[in-house]
């Protein structure tokens, strides 16, 4: 009787600790990757849809992203991620200064 209680418990501790291990593979792509960049906008360009920092650094301003009020000489902190090509694509602004 003992091994009857036994059994159904481990496999229930064992599904607990497997489904909370797996969970954490769930979590989406973009969460788990996005970087940030912090610094001084020195050009704006519309056509490509790019901004550079003072750094030099390139970023690609997402699909959803709307450039409306960021100008040349904001200190602006990006969230970004890392496309296959190596492009830099934001994926968020913050306008700090």
């Amino acid at each position: 009787m003992l091994d009857t209680i036994r059994i159904p418990r481990l496999v229930a501790a064992s599904l607990v600790v497997l489904s909370l291990a797996t969970a954490t593979l769930f979590v989406p792509l973009s969460q788990a990757q996005a970087e940030e960049a912090a610094g001084a906008v020195t050009a704006i360009d519309l056509e490509t849809g790019t901004i550079t920092l003072d750094d030099g650094s390139v970023f690609v301003l997402g699909p959803d992203l709307d450039p409306e009020g960021l100008e040349v000489g904001n200190e602006v902190l990006l969230t970004y991620d890392e496309g296959d090509n190596g492009t830099l694509i934001v994926s968020m602004i913050e306008i700090t200064e």
